[in-house]
């Protein structure tokens, strides 16, 4: 009964828009570089800590060899001084009991090299896990213990500069309490209006008939030019919670940043406190080794001469088996903390064989 307007109508448009101002873009952007500052440090970080475990295991495959030198050393010389032992046994200058003594020895050092065997083929296995290579895949370390110990300068390291600023562990803790100081800005910031300005342009067409794709007939144009803000009126107490739960998080990670400036110059101290001891500890027991061997020696002649007993004999061997126990003791502790000195100071040599 009543008709209003056209009976076909059809309309195109775009819309173009662009921010104006969101303190959450604009505090995004300045997070998103420092995110990337901490993604290349975390990758530092985990470079550095894979080499010290490299390294650890490194140190451990040549002590493991040594030990077994050792031991082959010590096991083929009383495999000699058993075979004189029994000799003399069968000639009546020696008792069944001193048999049995050096027989018990004997046995105990064999088992001690099968197991040292054993562990330095498990050390060179977890090598190989480390770097990534096949477990199978045959690998010949290029250093020897001698040579590692000619490039260690003991007082060289001790003397070292340490700042904790320029410490790699340290700077990742400054950059975690920068995040947490944009988070917190991020949370204040979304109390702002946000404002976008937009432009839509259109075409619009009334028809009684559909003819739409007659581009001869007349089509109306419409421009409109604005601008949106956006205001924050209420949230339910939820973004006072959250500013204060991100104030928290700003204050806790500079609780341990501050913490951890400390605690690095007091692990410095310890380092080198440890790589001095260790050190003094393997001149003594690489000094002991050598008296012991002495004494075994000697008691060995006089055993030999009739002047000492074979519990005697037997005593001053496991002294002597118990000071090269000692040194490779001392020798893995004096590795490990130079090592760890070489961590935290980042002393590794690159691939081009120059300090990092």
């Amino acid at each position: 009964p009543v008709q209003f307007g056209t009976q076909h109508n059809a309309s195109a448009n775009i819309t173009v828009q662009q921010m104006v101002f969101s303190g959450s873009y604009f505090v995004g952007l300045q997070t998103a570089s420092i995110y990337r500052q901490m993604a290349e440090q975390s990758l530092e970080v985990t470079n550095l800590d894979v080499k010290e475990m490299v390294t650890d295991t490194y140190f451990l495959i040549l002590i493991s060899n040594e030990n077994e030198r050792i031991l082959s050393a010590n096991l083929k010389n009383l495999e000699k001084t058993s075979f004189e032992i029994k000799e003399r046994y069968k000639e009546g200058f020696a008792a069944q009991t001193d048999v049995d003594l050096i027989q018990i020895s004997v046995t105990t050092l064999k088992n001690g090299l099968q197991t040292a065997q054993k562990q330095t083929q498990i050390a060179y296995k977890l090598l190989k896990f480390q770097m990534g290579l096949d477990l199978e895949e045959r690998i010949e370390l290029s250093d020897t213990l001698d040579s590692i110990e000619e490039t260690f300068d003991i007082q060289k390291s001790l003397n070292t500069e340490f700042s904790v600023e320029d410490s790699i562990d340290y700077s990742f803790l400054v950059t975690q309490e920068k995040l947490a100081e944009m988070a917190l800005k991020n949370e204040k910031v979304k109390a702002l209006p946000t404002v976008a300005a937009f432009f839509t342009y259109q075409q619009n067409a009334f028809r009684d008939s559909f003819n739409f794709f007659n581009f001869q007939k007349k089509w109306f144009p419409l421009q409109i030019l604005g601008i949106t803000v956006s205001i924050p009126i209420f949230t339910s107490g939820a973004r006072k919670a959250r500013v204060q739960q991100a104030a928290l998080s700003l204050e806790k990670a500079r609780t341990t940043r501050m913490q951890a400036f400390q605690g690095l110059k007091l692990e410095m101290e310890q380092a080198k406190t440890n790589l001095s001891s260790s050190y003094e500890n393997y001149l003594n027991a690489k000094a002991n080794m050598g008296l012991s061997e002495k004494v075994y020696d000697s008691t060995l002649i006089e055993y030999k001469e009739g002047m000492a007993s074979s519990m005697e004999l037997t005593q001053a061997y496991d002294k002597y088996l118990n000071s090269q126990s000692q040194y490779i003791q001392a020798l893995s502790s004096l590795f490990k903390a130079k090592n760890q000195l070489d961590r935290m100071t980042n002393n590794y040599k690159s691939e081009k064989g120059q300090k990092e």
